[in-house]
């Protein structure tokens, strides 16, 4: 290529050769400096990228966190409620967990009539709705009562029931798998 080029401007003295000798090293020096610099920039890029992913995982996580802390922080704020609400009506101290508990199924009933006309009355919903709640506060001055807490309780009832395996069939009926048994896929249903 230097010779062409030589060949092209007439540069036949050897100076001139030697220069454009040199500016091809030069020119050959800067796009290895190039390349290495690329070459950085892209492990840059990659690092960033990594980093950017984490953050974001971080974030996400902690997001998790502090939503999981507000629906404490709201259900402890209810409770405290609720137990407020029961001792301005003395139902605290003066009821029992038994009759508390009878007061509980008491809703329940009523909750249970208020999912048999889900789908047959408007505002049904609204009824099943009230009934959760009713169902919910009877259970807190429960707790409050024997002096456990309702958080508790449900923690673990949820670390007795995750590992459960097993499936509901369309009668209703929930059929447990031991984890030694089977683990395919349960039977399809008509």
């Amino acid at each position: 290529m230097l010779d062409f080029i030589c060949r092209l401007f007439g540069c036949a003295d050897p100076v001139s050769s030697e220069m454009l000798k040199q500016f091809e090293t030069e020119n050959e020096d800067l796009r290895a400096k190039i390349r290495q610099q690329d070459a950085h920039n892209l492990a840059m890029q990659h690092k960033l990228q990594f980093s950017l992913q984490n953050f974001s995982e971080q974030l996400a996580e902690r997001e998790n966190k502090v939503q999981e802390f507000k629906s404490k922080v709201k259900f402890a704020e209810l409770q405290h409620r609720v137990i407020q609400w029961a001792k301005d009506r003395q139902i605290i101290p003066n009821s029992t967990p038994a009759a508390q508990l009878m007061k509980t199924m008491s809703e329940l009933g009523e909750l249970a009539d208020a999912t048999l006309k889900l789908s047959a009355e408007a505002g049904s919903k609204i009824a099943a709705i009230d009934g959760v709640g009713d169902v919910l506060v009877t259970l807190i001055i429960y707790c409050e009562l024997l002096n456990i807490c309702p958080i508790e309780c449900l923690d673990a009832a949820y670390a007795a029931i995750k590992d459960r395996r097993g499936y509901l069939m369309p009668n209703g009926v929930f059929v447990k798998e031991n984890a030694a048994e089977d683990t395919s896929t349960p039977p399809a249903h008509a």
